[in-house]
């Protein structure tokens, strides 16, 4: 059987490296590509073990452009990307798995340019979403500002980063995501006007408010495409009951059944993948990843998820009542 490629999207922190190095221990699978739109791969390839095959084969990035990380970020299924598309069809190829978190806003346009895909939309609850990325790079005082030391730290940020709308490099990029994604946004026909209420926002607000954006207008595009294309998994699910939800994505996909490989990969560190960029994915699944961002007043969540109007999302993922 002729499988398609598996493409595992989601937005940053949702759990999108985990499925995948999981995904890609099945022995099918002979490429396998992390982060194909990452702005500095080329530097990348040549010192992480999960992007080292761009290195190795060079066809893979032919038409590579540090420019599809941020250009055109929303795409309609009819617009046209003549770089982008180029790009992909070098990827694209039989016995590929892929993990992206950059594609969010473009799932309807993948799907009517490339037919031999399936989607996986990877979710995780916005709270989390939000807890996991600001505690990885060391700004919870967000959320606490109960020192001086937390009120000084968040003016500091709003001077930096708000006021003068600090430019990004690319080395910084994934750092200050929701800076750059909100201000491209503003442009935007449809979502411009939401984006501007958090042009002077913190991050725990500019987060939810691209969760927001990121999974209603993922799910409208989907919802143009046969359900055969695509499924959507909760990363809840996933590190509750790996094993159910692998036999769900086999069985979407109309494969055999999970190989050993995978299943052996669930409750024990990857060998072959031991660093992922300079994250360790290669940890076993805990399921106390999915409660974390409890730590935080919940009366705290209340406001910011009033304030971004996400709480219809949220219900539609069960999230909450």
């Amino acid at each position: 059987m002729n499988r398609p490629v598996v493409i595992i999207n989601g937005m940053y922190r949702s759990g999108t490296s985990f499925l995948w190095r999981i995904l890609s221990e099945d022995p099918y699978y002979k490429i396998k590509l992390y982060e194909p739109l990452h702005p500095d791969i080329l530097n990348q390839s040549k010192i992480n073990d999960a992007m080292r095959i761009y290195n190795e084969d060079k066809t893979l990035t032919k038409h590579w452009s540090p420019d599809f990380n941020l250009t055109k970020i929303r795409l309609k299924a009819n617009d046209r990307y003549t770089e982008l598309k180029n790009y992909f069809n070098d990827i694209i190829r039989p016995k590929t798995i892929i993990k992206t978190t950059r594609m969010n806003l473009r799932l309807g346009w993948l799907l009517k340019n490339f037919k031999n895909i399936f989607i996986i939309n990877l979710v995780r609850d916005p709270r989390a979403v939000c807890y996991s990325y600001l505690r990885r790079s060391e700004q919870l005082y967000f959320f606490k500002q109960k020192k001086i030391r937390d009120f000084y730290l968040c003016f500091n940020y709003y001077i930096k980063n708000i006021l003068k709308q600090h430019k990004n490099t690319l080395k910084n990029t994934s750092r200050y995501w929701h800076n750059e994604y909100l201000r491209l946004l503003i442009h935007d026909k449809k979502w411009g006007s939401y984006a501007r209420q958090f042009k002077y926002s913190l991050p725990p607000e500019k987060i939810l408010a691209l969760y927001r954006i990121n999974y209603q207008q993922s799910f409208e595009d989907l919802d143009q495409f046969p359900e055969n294309n695509h499924l959507l998994i909760k990363f809840e699910d996933f590190i509750n009951e790996p094993q159910n939800v692998l036999n769900n994505i086999y069985n979407k996909l109309n494969f055999n059944e999970v190989p050993q490989e995978v299943l052996n990969s669930i409750n024990k560190k990857s060998q072959s993948l031991n660093k992922i960029l300079n994250h360790n994915y290669n940890r076993k699944i805990d399921k106390n990843l999915g409660i974390m961002w409890r730590e935080i007043d919940e009366k705290i969540w209340k406001k910011i998820s009033m304030k971004t109007d996400i709480k219809s999302i949220m219900k539609k993922l069960k999230y909450c009542n």
